[in-house]
Formats: C-alpha cells, structure tokens, sequence
C-alpha cells in the first residue's frame, strides 16, 4: 500500500519469494497512522493491492489450477466492523491497463469515542508502481452507494507534491450478479451475516492529474494519466445497514458456500481474482 516496485511475487514459499526493489517506500497504513489506535476500530490494513499468484484450490472435490493471476490481500482486526460500510476493488482491468492498475476504495459509519459516529471513505490507487491516495485529510472524497447495484466514488488530492483526482464506478444488475451474503464480526451477536458480496462488478475508472489555477482560484484537470480503464471483475461489498436494506426488501440470498461455488464457477472467464 504505497510506492512500490515489484518485480515478481509468488505465494508459494517453497518455490521462490518476491522480488522487491530496494528502493520502494515502506508499507503505508491504508486508513492512515491513526487507525492503529483501538479508538478506531475495526483496523484495516491492505497487504497485498495488485500481486500476482499460481496454485491450486480445492474445493468440493474439484481442483481449480490459476497461473498468474491477479491477486488481492488485505486484513481486518478488532471488535466489530462499522455500522455500515462499502468496499471496492479491482486489480484485472482489460489492456493497456491490465498490468499496471489496482485500486481499492472503501468507507462507511463508524462508531468513535463518547458515543459519536463519524462517517468516512477513501479510495487508493496504484498505476506502474505510483500511489495515489485521496483521503479525507489530503483533499476531499465523495461517494454515492446503493444498497446493492452502484457504487461511484469521486476522490481529490489537493495537498502536497502529487495532485490528482479520480473517478471510479461499479455496477452490478441485481437481477443477474444477485451478490451473496457473507459472515461478518458484529459488537453484540458474533460472526453472523452482514454483509454481501461480488467479484463480478463492471468497472470504469480514470485519473487526472491536478493543477491549481491562479484566474479560476481553483484545481483544474490538466493532464489524463488513466482514461476509462475498464474491468468486469471488479469486487464489490455492501455492509451493516446498506445490507439490511437489501436483504429486508428481498431475503437473505444465500451462504458463504453458494459464494466459493458461484465464484468458482466463472472460472471460464479470461481471468479468475483470488481474494483473501
């Protein structure tokens, strides 16, 4: 999560280990240094934003071999997730960007000390190993999430050396990608469905760098560094009361099972996500 060359990375320690250059940025906290107090919970951490991965799944007695393959990473830890929240990512766009663009945006309603609740979002993206991160304390971040069926994030950075804004947009039609509900880690009921979640989405993303203009007292596009990359494997994430939305109007669509098999069975697609 950051600035960062790597030449090649396999997730099999017994044949090899990646590559990394030397000279890369350390890993950056993806919801900035603050989040690893315990007042901000749950922490989230992304691992591993666009990587590449070979192996074999097993699953219900059928082997399912990738080489390759776009792989993501990341990690949640602490009490419970936010009251509710949206997530979405995507590193297998179609050429010219299919090596060299990952991007993850997420956010939602958290609960924060003295009985208040903030409410928050950012989006980070990676283009031939450059960050670009709009967070709220660089510039500003907009978002636009439906139940379940859109999601549309509009980012700014307006703070330090790297000036730029993004665009991003994800859509599922929920009559034919449904999503499927997913377990989650709640305050008062444990691990219990409360969530949905897709690896179908269709994407389009785009990236402009940013300059301020003296005559128009204001930042302005100048120059496009990502023009509407495109993907139909995007990942996508609904939580908390978004969730209960959907679910209330239409019930509970399924287990963590029809996920693995619903997932698995797109496997004929030109390429297949692994996901942790």
């Amino acid at each position: 999560w950051g600035d960062c060359s790597v030449d090649k990375a396999n997730t099999n320690g017994k044949k090899g280990k990646a590559n990394v250059n030397k000279n890369h940025n350390r890993q950056r906290s993806t919801a900035g240094w603050l989040a690893s107090f315990p007042v901000f919970e749950p922490h989230w951490q992304v691992t591993m934003a666009d990587a590449r991965a070979s192996g074999t799944i097993q699953w219900k007695n059928k082997t399912y071999t990738f080489e390759d393959q776009p792989f993501y990473a990341e990690k949640n830890w602490g009490g419970a997730f936010p009251f509710s929240w949206y997530w979405a990512q995507c590193n297998a766009f179609e050429a010219p960007y299919n090596n060299n663009l990952a991007f993850t945006a997420g956010g939602g309603l958290r609960e924060i000390p003295f009985g208040k609740t903030e409410e928050l979002g950012m989006i980070g993206i990676h283009y031939n190993n450059t960050f670009y991160e709009a967070v709220p304390w660089t510039g500003d971040f907009e978002w636009n999430v439906s139940s379940w069926g859109t999601w549309e994030f509009t980012g700014r950075c307006t703070s330090g050396t790297r000036l730029f804004e993004a665009e991003m947009r994800a859509v599922c039609n929920p009559k034919e990608v449904p999503g499927v509900d997913l377990r989650a880690p709640t305050k008062f009921d444990g691990l219990v469905y409360f969530c949905r979640d897709s690896l179908l989405a269709d994407v389009e993303l785009s990236l402009w760098e940013l300059q301020f203009d003296d005559k128009m007292k204001e930042y302005v596009r100048v120059g496009c560094i990502v023009d509407k990359a495109r993907s139909r494997h995007g990942g996508v994430e609904v939580g908390g009361d978004l969730w209960k939305q959907r679910t209330n109007n239409e019930g509970n669509s399924g287990g963590v099972e029809g996920f693995i098999a619903y997932e698995a069975a797109n496997e004929g697609h030109s390429q297949t996500s692994v996901f942790i």
